[in-house]
Parts: structure tokens; sequence; C-alpha cells
């Protein structure tokens, strides 16, 4: 008799887009171990490089990502909007700070450039983790403030008093005024329109065109917009700069995305080199390009290289982030991942349990990324036959996926199915059929009819009524089983060809 189907954790860490960054259980498999995962976000601190003769570009040593990135673009847009209608003032990004406090949380002292920013007038956009506010004045008093992220300045007059530290950039236009005392803690940059503006703008345009792109899996067209990309970043930057390897990362995620592994570590391995040379080891982006080289070696099956790379990865983010933060989870999470696609139960548990604990410790109880950890611990579980941890694990999962996402959800599909897989485990039929239908009705309602998810219900449920001996209503299930795989992969496909035979079997 042919096994059950249940569902990988799956991770799509944007590879996040570009950072193997935004996570989510999707997909499925025959056998939970052929789990998935790719993403993260996030950087470190900088001063950039410059090649000689080029004015200082936006810099990645802190923060690198997609959404860094977008956020500027969008700042340096605006920075042309305002010299174009003759406003003054401030634009600012900053790193996870929806709400503004003083550099001196207990300090009596009122920032009024706080207050400034929280009020009403002020502009605000959100890019995931970063925040643009666009402040409209001839003049702005910097007191008490911590800037974790760059600051723009247009023809103002900026004062300055005390308690002020800008993390990353100042870039000013050429009639700002600005205090001494702030030029004595953080070198302004003169603004530059085809640095800072002209060529941002048109590789971020490129950007957004590839993740077009992506989201319609036209990854060939990705792929000639990155090579744009790169092109454009090389001949205005050189070769080893900054914005060059981000070109290589992005193409090597879209050469992971089509299968094409070997081009995929080709170009993460050139990202790596201009990295590791500019920036040297401990640096978040070198972090996550050793994630990215784990993740393709995984895919390749190559799992003693991919464990090797999470390790490596791992080692960066503690010393640059500490124990916990979210990025080490994720690297956990990583390890985990592999372990268990190398079968090693017991070691993918052990990093599952880390990030899990880590995640409880950042996000409390109600959080989707503590219930991906909680799914992946309870398939790992199961696979030991520890069947109580993977029944609490994955009933917690559930409990979380249903509070934040309702009940028409694919993550909630997924933790019936895999309920549902567990209970037929224990032989607890009644609770396997219930939760099998819960997931059929769920992916029925998302994907339709013509989709592999809802092939795979209907291949579980005849698989259990099979096992009960109801012969006919399996039966019935593989043979709608059979027909949704025939339409949507074909005839002679594997999955196809399997539950026609089941089909078959029962048909005696």
């Amino acid at each position: 008799m042919s096994s059950f189907r249940s569902d990988p954790v799956f991770f799509a860490i944007d590879f996040q887009s570009e950072e193997r960054i935004n996570e989510s259980d999707a997909s499925e498999k025959k056998d939970f171990k052929e789990i998935s995962y790719k993403n993260s976000d996030s950087g470190y601190e900088q001063s950039e490089t410059r090649t000689r003769g080029i004015p200082e570009t936006l810099n990645f040593k802190r923060y690198w990502n997609r959404n860094w990135r977008k956020a500027n673009a969008e700042a340096a847009k605006m920075v042309e909007q305002m010299l174009h209608n003759n406003d003054q003032g401030l634009i600012v990004i900053v790193y996870n700070t929806p709400e503004w406090k003083g550099i001196n949380d207990t300090s009596s002292l009122p920032s009024s450039f706080i207050t400034l920013v929280n009020n009403n007038k002020s502009e605000r956009k959100q890019f995931d983790k970063y925040w643009m506010y666009v402040i409209k004045s001839n003049s702005v008093i910097l007191d008490n403030v911590n800037i974790d992220g760059n600051m723009y300045a247009i023809n103002c007059e900026i004062q300055f008093n005390e308690n002020v530290n800008i993390t990353i950039q100042l870039f000013i236009t050429k009639n700002v005024i600005i205090d001494q005392r702030l030029k004595q803690s953080i070198s302004p940059i003169l603004w530059n329109t085809k640095m800072h503006y002209d060529i941002p703008v048109l590789l971020q345009d490129l950007e957004n065109k590839d993740e077009q792109c992506k989201l319609k899996k036209l990854f060939d067209g990705s792929i000639i917009h990155l090579q744009k990309h790169l092109q454009i970043c090389t001949s205005s930057f050189g070769f080893n700069h900054p914005y060059v390897a981000i070109s290589y990362n992005m193409i090597g995620l879209r050469y992971d995305d089509k299968g094409q592994y070997d081009k995929a570590i080709e170009f993460f391995g050139k990202a790596l080199e201009i990295i590791l040379d500019i920036f040297g080891i401990n640096y978040s982006f070198v972090a996550q390009l050793y994630y990215n080289l784990g993740l393709t070696y995984d895919n390749k099956q190559q799992y003693d290289k991919s464990i090797e790379c999470h390790e490596k990865a791992l080692k960066i983010r503690l010393e640059v982030f500490g124990t916990s933060h979210e990025d080490v989870a994720i690297a956990y999470y990583g390890l985990g991942f592999t372990y268990g696609k190398k079968g090693d139960d017991a070691k993918a548990s052990e990093f599952f349990e880390k990030a899990l604990q880590i995640r409880l410790k950042i996000f409390g109880t109600d959080h989707n990324d503590v219930a991906k950890s909680y799914y992946a611990l309870g398939n790992t579980y199961q696979n030991t036959k520890e069947y109580e941890k993977s029944a609490e694990c994955h009933e917690k999962a559930l409990k979380i996926r249903l509070e934040r996402f309702g009940v028409n959800h694919r993550d909630v599909a997924d933790s019936y199915n895999n309920l549902g897989c567990l209970y037929h485990d224990k032989r607890q039929y009644d609770k396997a059929i219930d939760c099998h239908k819960k997931a059929l009705e769920i992916r029925r309602q998302i994907f339709g009819n013509s989709s592999n998810h809802v092939a795979n219900s209907l291949w579980n449920l005849g698989y259990i009524f099979e096992t009960i001996g109801d012969t006919e209503t399996a039966r019935k299930y593989f043979e709608e089983s059979w027909k949704v795989f025939n339409v949507i992969l074909g005839e002679w496909h594997t999955e196809t060809l399997g539950t026609k035979r089941a089909v078959k079997r029962l048909s005696r």
C-alpha cells in the first residue's frame, strides 16, 4: 500500500526574493522530510568603501536588503521632488521604528525632533521593517534622538543640541546649513543627482520588474532584468562594489528558482567574494550569502556542504546579533531543515527547538514564525514515532494559525493535513478522516479543484479508507485524485500513474 502525503515546512526566505526572507509554509510532499526552507532580512553596520572618483553611494554594511534599497530609492525620489518644488526639510529612513522615543528613555528632557516626527503633519510610509518620514521645515533641531538609518537634508538648517546619533548616512543638498557639532559625529555626503537618484531609481525599477516576473514564475525574464541591473552596477561603480554583489546575489536566487543550482552557486560565490573583500567576515550580508548557498546545496542534496554553509551563517549571526535575534532563529531552523532531509531527526529536532525558543522569546506565543516552528517539530516527532509530542506541537501550530488567519488559509489546511497523517499513524482513523476532510474543504476553497494540494488531500482520504477496509469509498477518492493529477501533471507523470494504479487495484 502506498504512503501518505504530508506537507513540508516551506520557507520562502525571499532567498526573500533575494534574502530568502519571507517564510511561508506551502506545498506538500509524500514524505514530510521533504521540507523546503527559504528566507532572511537584515544587515549590520557600515562605512561604504568608495571606488576612486565615485561619490559615496548608499551604505550596505548595516542594512542591505531589498526593502532597505526600496525605502532609500523612495527617499531619493522625494529629495528630487522637494528640490523641484523648492521645499525644505528632512527625510529619514529608519529601521523598525513606527513610533519614536528618545535616545535616552529615562531622560526628562523632551525631544523637539521626536515631537515633530510623531505629529500628524509628518508624512510616513512603511517598507516592511523600514519607515520613511518626511518633515517639511526650514529649520530642524536634533536633540535626544537615535536615528538607526539614513537622513536626507534638503536646503534647510539643522541645529544640534545633544544626544544625537545617526547610525549610517547623512545626505545633504548644497544649501543645507549644518551645525558644526553634528559634522564632528558624522560626515555629510553632498547630494549627487546621478549617483544618489538616477542610478538607484533605475536599479530599483529593474528590481521591481524582477519581482513581478518572479511572482509569475517567469524566471528567464527576471534574469534578463537582473543582467541589466548587473551591467549598470559594473559600469557605474566598478566590479568590486556592494551593488555588484547584490546583483550577483539576486541572479543566483533566480537560477536557484529555475533549478539551475550550479549557476546559482557560481553567482552566490561571486557575491560572497566581493562582500568578504569589502567588509570582512562578520556582517549579515555575508551570513545571508552562506545561508543562500546552504539552501542551494540542500536542493542539490549535498547535505554536508549545506550544513557547512548553514553553520557558517549561524556563527556570523551569533557574532553580529547575539543569541536572541530572529535571524539566528532562521539559521537554527535552516540547520534543522537540512538535518531533517539528511535523515538525522535528533539533530533536526534539536535545532528546530532552538529556533522555537528564540521565537517565543522575541514574538510571544501568537506569531506565525512560532507556528512554523511548532509545525516543523510536529513533523519531526511524527517521523520518530513520538506521537504525543507530535500531536502537541501540531495542535499548537493549528491554534495559532486559526487565531491569526481564520479557517480558510493554506497554513491551516497544512496543519489539518499533517494532523490527519499523525492520527492515521496513531490508528485514530475517525480523527484522521475529519482532519483530512477539513484540509480538503479549505484547499478547494482556496485553490479550486485543479491543484496538487487538493489531489493530495483526496489521495490521503483514499489511503485512510483503504486502510479501514472501505474499498468503495477509497476507490472514489483515488479516482478523484487521479483526475486532478491527470489535468495538472499529465497522464504520464509518476503521481498520475500512482493514483491510476490505486484505482485499478481497488476495481478488481
